[in-house]
């Protein structure tokens, strides 16, 4: 296996794709480019009309929510995707689990290895009821800490998902 610097290899693709379609022809032909590499790409008219749309398209969309990737539970965690979260008063959800109630009736230290374990199940069994309250309620993502720019509001879901953690036990 032959090892080239990432930098050699940067230059010669930055040097190809300054090429326009004939000299990339020539080139592959084993021919050098009457321009050489530093020659300029195909004019903007020479640009096809379905890359033209797939570059706007791509272009991203202005954020209407304002949150952290962190404050996600489940769902989509790109602001720039969303369409209709819900956010969540978490620790008062944590605290209705079982599995914190049991660690606090006998007061297992959260960094003990049952401690862990309780913890993990106490999140899982949160992330799932918030899914169900999304689906349930058309939600795209539940979310610890999220705010609406331009005024877009974002529902509190905390009640259903306390009355979900009380019916799956």
């Amino acid at each position: 296996m032959i090892c080239v610097p990432t930098t050699i290899l940067a230059h010669a693709l930055l040097s190809l794709s300054m090429l326009s379609l004939p000299q990339l022809d020539q080139a592959e032909a084993g021919g050098v480019p009457a321009a050489g590499p530093t020659a300029a790409a195909a004019p903007a008219s020479a640009i096809e009309p379905a890359d033209a749309a797939r570059s706007m398209a791509a272009s991203p969309r202005p954020a209407a929510y304002r949150a952290s990737a962190k404050d996600s539970i489940c769902g989509l965690d790109s602001v720039s995707q969303l369409s209709s979260p819900m956010s969540v008063r978490y620790d008062d959800l944590m605290d209705a689990t079982p599995e914190r109630a049991r660690m606090r009736r006998e007061k297992i230290d959260p960094a003990s290895p049952l401690g862990e374990i309780l913890e993990n199940g106490a999140r899982t069994r949160v992330r799932s009821a918030c899914q169900r309250i999304m689906r349930r309620q058309n939600h795209c993502s539940a979310w610890k800490k999220i705010e609406g720019i331009g005024g877009r509001c974002v529902k509190d879901r905390t009640a259903d998902v306390l009355a979900d953690l009380a019916q799956h036990p």
